[in-house]
């Protein structure tokens, strides 16, 4: 159970004697059954997105059907279908999605089947808002700095960059400075508890494992990045030589032991890579196909290319081969390589891993040079790649910029990439424009780091913006775009604006307070056709200031699990669904579940 001091619920109670709609589509009579009708029909959270129905049982009637009407608009289907002497039903439930959900209750004899109650939700929903901590919760850990939900939704992954444990010590220990960990939750029915705690196998202070985080569609395969770990590949992976070069760690799971299987470096592909490897951020990004084998790895620092382009940045790839032994593949640089671009900043790959997008975060043209015209008229605007595997090597397929492009929009902060590697979408946290909406007018800088998200569509091998979104409560300053991501159709999509500073709790709260500055916020947007619109808006259920909730987020392939990060959430509480009211810790970190 959540906490007694979470947000209470206001209960909509309609008792509706005879039939009364919403239940007559479904080919059955709606003749009134000889009985009397439910003394009552209630509702009230339980567990992590669990609804708990109740209702009297009706005297004479042979059964009982639970129909849902999802978000209040759509029609009623069938839910439950219940043998007579039923009370109760546990309905497990996608919160973010059921935002204006009714729930009608039929009482059933030989077949006859009348609507008795109907019932709607409204309040924030906040007691039923999973709470996830870490199991070691320490100040300035920052646990919830990388979030990653395995496809199905069934196990999640936190990052705790600045976790200083020696693995050698315990989880108590705290000597080993921003050495960083992992953290694995899975679900059990409706409950869920954490598996796993993991440490790279040669931690190291300031290496931050856990900056970048990502796993399989089953949740079997976990890639790590710790971006600054510091050895010479040819020297072991215990020496220091070769200063934040950065490394990346790959884990397996069987059955629910989590087991490191591989310590990957990156190297130059021919001479002519030129790569230094050197403070180049090897792992600050790391992305893996639904199956496991294949991974996508971001050097955005690296000095790269035939040129040596200081912070040119790069994009690896590795296979696994049939050996369970991971190879390096691919070295990729854009087209249009240039310095300090830090290509690699951001990455992403189709379920496949047939289709990688990839983040220059400071690349410098304009809207023009989207159309070929390579400029540099739009300092730090940021641009996003697609590379496409055409079986015997990869090939830059497109080269995106915003519509609006401006200077120092850096676009390409993060990025999502659908399953079918046919929608991409991009997140400018510093664009300007202070439109909100669905495709505002971008062309103004009113409204200084609001932030932006533009979402592109291919159409056979061309991509074409599809959309530019911001906030419907856009501000100054929110970030809107620091996080982004993709169901597995591409047809939701997920928004952190850790800036954001309205007091609200839980779903669908005010948006237009401003009281409550940095506590961040997530928005849930939805595509009908090729047209987006904003469904929810999404807080922490202990919403307060300088919390950067929305710093980091996740979905699942059916978008019915969303993970949103808070790595500056202040609690002492450990695991899941502790006391959210302490604030004694500084960064300490939490992550929500709904």
């Amino acid at each position: 159970m959540l906490q007694n001091n979470q947000s209470t619920f206001v209960l909509l109670l309609a008792l509706l004697l005879g039939a009364c709609g919403g239940g007559g589509d479904n080919g059955e009579s709606n003749n009134p059954p000889a009985n009397t009708p439910p003394a009552g029909f209630t509702w009230q959270p339980v567990n992590i997105k669990t609804f708990r129905f109740s209702w009297a049982d009706v005297s004479g009637a042979t059964g009982y059907r639970l129909l849902e009407n999802p978000d209040g608009m759509s029609g009623f289907a069938l839910i439950a279908d219940l043998p007579a002497g039923t009370t109760t039903y546990d309905h497990v439930v996608p919160l973010h999605l059921r935002l204006n959900a009714r729930y009608l209750l039929q009482s059933c004899t030989n077949g006859n089947c009348t609507d008795q109650a109907e019932i709607a939700v409204s309040g924030n929903l906040a007691e039923a808002i999973g709470y996830i901590k870490a199991g070691n919760t320490g100040n300035l850990d920052e646990f919830g700095t990388a979030v990653a939900l395995s496809g199905d939704g069934n196990t999640l992954a936190v990052g705790a960059p600045f976790e200083d444990a020696d693995p050698a010590a315990g989880a108590a220990d705290d000597t080993l400075t921003n050495a960083g960990a992992v953290y694995i939750y899975v679900r059990n029915g409706t409950t869920w508890q954490q598996q796993a705690y993991l440490k790279a196998d040669n931690a190291d202070a300031r290496d931050e494992f856990g900056t970048a985080v990502a796993l399989s569609r089953n949740g079997d395969v976990l890639v790590v990045g710790a971006p600054n770990e510091d050895a010479d590949p040819a020297l072991g992976k215990n020496d220091n030589s070769h200063i934040n070069s950065g490394a990346v760690y790959v884990f397996g799971r069987s059955g629910a032991t989590w087991t490191q299987t591989a310590y990957l470096k990156g190297a130059d592909i021919t001479p002519n890579d030129n790569l230094t490897t050197t403070g180049y951020w090897f792992g600050s990004a790391v992305a893996l196909s639904a199956a496991g084998d294949r991974l996508a790895v971001g050097a955005p620092l690296a000095v790269a290319g035939p040129a040596s382009l200081s912070l040119a940045g790069t994009v690896f790839v590795f296979d696994l081969g049939a050996g369970g032994a991971w190879t390096q593949t691919a070295f990729l640089l854009p087209e249009n390589q240039d310095s300090d671009d830090k290509f690699g900043y951001a990455v992403a790959l189709s379920a496949d891993g047939k289709t990688l997008a990839a983040s220059s975060l400071d690349e410098d043209g304009d809207a023009a040079s989207a159309a070929g015209n390579y400029n540099d008229n739009a300092t730090n605007a940021g641009a996003a790649y697609v590379f496409t595997d055409n079986g015997t090597a990869w090939v830059q397929q497109a080269y995106l910029k915003a519509s609006n492009a401006g200077q120092f929009d850096q676009f390409g902060k993060h990025l999502a990439l659908s399953g079918d590697g046919a929608t991409l979408a991009v997140g400018a946290w510093t664009e300007a424009s202070d439109s909100r909406g669905i495709n505002g007018d971008g062309s103004n800088d009113n409204a200084v780091q609001s932030g932006a998200v533009y979402v592109f569509a291919k159409a056979g091998n061309m991509w074409q913006q599809q959309a530019y979104i911001k906030a419907a409560n856009a501000r100054r300053t929110s970030y809107f775009g620091r996080a982004v991501a993709l169901s597995g159709d591409g047809a939701r999509l997920a928004v952190g604006a850790y800036y954001e500073n309205s007091a609200a709790r839980g779903l669908g709260g005010d948006a237009s307070d401003t009281s409550m500055g940095q506590a961040g916020a997530a928005y849930l947007f939805s595509r009908m056709g090729g047209a987006w619109s904003q469904t929810t808006y999404i807080k922490a259920s202990n919403t307060a200031g300088l919390n950067n909730f929305g710093f980091t987020l996740s979905l699942s392939d059916d978008a019915g699990t969303l993970a949103v990060g808070a790595p500056f959430e202040r609690s002492k509480a450990t695991g899941v669904n502790g006391d959210q009211a302490d604030n004694s810790l500084v960064q300490a970190g939490a992550v929500y579940l709904y």
